[in-house]
Formats: C-alpha cells, structure tokens, sequence
C-alpha cells in the first residue's frame, strides 16, 4: 500500500497542517501561493512526499488540444529538454511555529488512497488541524475585502471561523478532493476546515489580495510568529494597478461599480441577519 515517504519527523505538539492543491479551486494562485507564503516565512524543511505515479492520468487518447490538457510540461531548450513537470506532493515544516505544510496537486484517481496517505502524515506529526486554502471566482471586486467561504468538521471550528469573518458555505455541485478529504478527516477524529476566498471573475492570474486574506485567517486560527508585511504590500500593489487599468476602460468601471453596489447591499444585509441571530440567541426581542 502506498504510504508517505518521511525525510525527517519533527517534534511537534497540537500542530497545524495547511493544505494547498493546484488545479481545481487554484484560482489567482492563492492555493499554492498561501502554502508557499508561509513555507518562505517559516522556513520550513522537507518532511515527507507521496508517490505521485499511482495518483494522476498523465495521458489519454484524444485529440492533441484535448490530451495537452493532463499531460506534464516541458521545455526543450536548443535541443536539449531542460525539465519535464511531473506531479510532486510535498509535505515540510516548521517546529517553532508547529506547522505543517502541504502542496500537491489533486489527484485524478484513488481519492481514498491518497486522502490515507494525507491523514497518516497529519497523525504522525501530531496535526490537531487541517487547514485548507482555496478560491473560487465569483462577484467581490477588487475593492473591497474577499468574501471567504469556510466548511469544516465541528460547530466548534465553524463557530470560531465566524469570529474569524469568514461566512458558511453553502455549496451544491462538482465535489473537490477537498470535500473528500474533509468527511475522511472526521471520520478519524481530526479537525479540518476549507477556506476559500472570492476573486474577482474579471482577473487574470495570480491575485495576491486574497492570499492575503487567507494567511490572516490562518494566522488567526493557528497563531504564528510570522509577518504579513510582504503580504500586505503585495495585495496594495495589485490593487493599485488594478485602478490605473479600470479608470482607463470605461467598460470595467461600470462593471466594478455595479458589484461594488452589490457587494455593499449584501453586506448589509449580511450583518442585519448577524444582528437577528444575536437577538434570538438572547431570547431579546430585537428594538
């Protein structure tokens, strides 16, 4: 049976994992950026990876455009093939903030394998919780604040992700491994929780305003020595480039305004349900 290969188990007490994927739910990069973020800031070792072979279709007969679509990445440099792009999954850590930090990339096959092999490592290196870190596009714009929609195991953690400012999700559809994952995970006893944050479906690329987000809220549920300042430059750099672009197109300036006046109205009335919520929780009738 496939197991996690370890290069080295730390010590670690009450540890936290963060979970990053590329692929589904890798929107803007904030996934995989989130992971690599506080693998950069924590200084975190390699630990442990999983065999990728048994995990990933690599090819299958179609089409050159449609084949191209799961096949590894290359490049060939004057003849020469410098690298060609195989799935990895790697676990590292850090002992002084008790983290524990994953990257892979979602499996195609054996979903229940490969969440095993997830679990055991988080039992081996005493994780009390799995943290995943995600996006999805949707309707917030760049000026305001990332929505973050959580999940998790317990009303415990739900309740302590509300207080973080993240909102329940209530999804139906395509399932992500993450959501496997997730039901796996209590099934073992262990805590786990999905954050996603909402990017702006009019960006392109990496967008480093909801990995900042993302880290705050880790941070908040797994306190760390670590700075955001970086972070937080990088999130006030897109933004601004982002104004320049939108005040030059008159087309996405409509378009921001109108979900700035949409985003605005459902929080509003977002915080009135907070309000009700609280008053009923009192047994007070609300003035």
């Amino acid at each position: 049976m496939i197991q996690p290969q370890f290069s080295d188990i730390p010590s670690l007490h009450d540890a936290c994992m963060v979970l990053g994927f590329s692929g589904w739910m890798d929107g803007g990069g904030v996934s995989t950026r989130t992971v690599g973020y506080l693998a950069d800031a924590c200084a975190a070792t390699p630990t442990a990876t999983i065999p990728p072979e048994e995990f990933y279709i690599l090819s299958f007969p179609a089409s050159m455009e449609v084949s191209a679509l799961v096949r590894p990445a290359t490049h060939v440099a004057d003849g020469r093939v410098q690298y060609v792009e195989m799935p990895e999954n790697v676990i590292r850590s850090s002992k002084s903030d008790n983290l524990v930090l994953f990257e892979g990339k979602e499996p195609h096959l054996r979903w229940e394998t490969y969440a095993s092999c997830i679990l055991a490592c988080a039992e081996r290196l005493n994780v009390r919780l799995l943290v995943f870190a995600g996006s999805v596009s949707g309707t917030a714009p760049h000026t305001r604040d990332p929505r973050v929609y959580a999940s998790a195991t317990s009303e415990r953690l739900l309740d302590e992700l509300q207080r973080a400012g993240a909102g329940l999700s209530n999804y139906q559809g395509p399932a992500s491994f993450i959501t496997y994952l997730m039901m796996q995970a209590e099934r073992r006893g262990l805590d786990m929780c999905s954050l996603v944050a909402e990017i702006p479906a009019y960006v392109q690329g990496d967008y480093p305003v909801a990995v900042e987000t993302i880290l705050r809220t880790v941070t908040r549920l797994h306190p760390m020595d670590i700075g955001l300042d970086l972070a937080a430059r990088a999130s006030k750099s897109f933004r601004a480039q982002l104004d320049e672009l939108v005040q030059k197109r008159a087309d996405l300036r409509e378009l921001v305004s109108k979900l700035e006046e949409e985003y605005d109205r459902q929080t509003r009335e977002s915080r009135m349900d907070d309000i009700r919520e609280w008053f009923e929780k009192q047994n007070l009738p609300p003035e």
